[in-house]
């Protein structure tokens, strides 16, 4: 038997509860055919939604829906079905987080609804759920702390990873508004560190610290500049990739990729910087070249030469 999908389940359960209408008895074998399940999955459903309510899960504030003699039986409206959604800016942005990973823009008429639906901040912390089930790695939690820092005003000190230089620095930024471009997330913030406004990448950060000072945003805060704007013009390089290479658009921002005989890969990367690319391509120990222009292949060939020095010292 397959293993059971989460978000299926999850799913057939919003499908169950405005079925489940106060008094009525409804046949397992017919409920199971309106959501397209088994009735032992409907059993397993009506089971777990059973268990679910609002606070403070006294018996009045729970779903009162029970299997009994091959019906679902259910004696009051499941709680909070006819009330008016309200979300926490918090809960809003991580929905629509959420949203924005799957493609849905700013104007999308999903993202406007969460929006209207947010109500005031409250006090307590959010554990930003639905993009930490969806985040691989440890980003979900810099990216908890960034978008709660972004809601409160409040600044943070961070180790942060310029691919440019290839150096690690410490710096304190009040971050102003996060984005998703080309599936790498950024933050707009005012550095403190440079005196003007910086556009980090997340999975550039290697640590990060709420510092506990507010500071006051821009009346007109701006969202993070992608890393390169399509009516931006920037220099590309090709680069050949082995077979063998683990490729991520996380990893080259804007890069095109295509096959090539022989299941290699060619990649048009735009960027800004040769040293970038080279220690890039470097990095992956023989499974790229940059085939143009001859300024990065020089600056590649340089950088391979100065690590091939340094284990050679080793």
């Amino acid at each position: 038997m397959p293993r059971a999908n989460a978000a299926d389940r999850a799913r057939r359960m919003m499908a169950l509860l405005p079925l489940l209408t106060p008094g009525a008895e409804l046949p397992l074998a017919d409920l199971a055919e309106t959501v397209g399940a088994t009735p032992a999955q409907i059993v397993a459903d009506v089971a777990t939604l059973s268990l679910c309510g609002l606070p403070p899960y006294s018996p009045d504030e729970l779903v009162e829906a029970f299997v009994e003699d091959g019906l679902v039986r259910v004696y009051s409206a499941p709680p909070a079905l006819d009330r008016p959604l309200r979300l926490t800016p918090a809960e809003a942005t991580a929905l629509g987080a959420a949203l924005e990973a799957c493609g849905r823009g700013p104007q999308d008429a999903l993202r406007r609804k969460l929006a209207a639906a947010a109500v005031a901040p409250d006090a307590d912390d959010l554990s930003w759920a639905v993009y930490a089930a969806t985040t691989p790695g440890g980003l979900a939690e810099i990216h908890a702390i960034v978008a709660s820092a972004t809601i409160r005003h409040e600044a943070l000190r961070i180790e942060y990873f310029s691919a440019g230089r290839g150096a690690l620095t410490a710096r304190v930024i009040e971050p102003w508004a996060l984005g998703l471009d080309r599936g790498a997330w950024y933050v707009s913030a005012f550095c403190r560190l440079a005196g003007a406004e910086r556009v980090f990448r997340l999975d550039r950060i290697h640590t990060i610290e709420p510092i506990g000072e507010m500071f006051a945003p821009p009346a007109h805060v701006r969202p993070p500049v992608p890393a390169f704007p399509e009516d931006c013009a920037v220099r590309r390089t090709t680069i050949r990739f082995s077979a063998d290479g683990d490729l991520s658009s996380r990893d080259l921002p804007g890069a095109l990729f295509r096959p090539e005989e022989g299941d290699d890969t060619l990649a048009d990367v735009p960027f800004a910087s040769p040293g970038w690319i080279a220690r890039k391509v470097v990095a992956r120990l023989g499974d790229a070249e940059v085939l143009e222009p001859a300024e990065v292949r020089a600056q590649t060939a340089a950088a391979a030469g100065r690590m091939l020095d340094e284990l050679g010292e080793a």
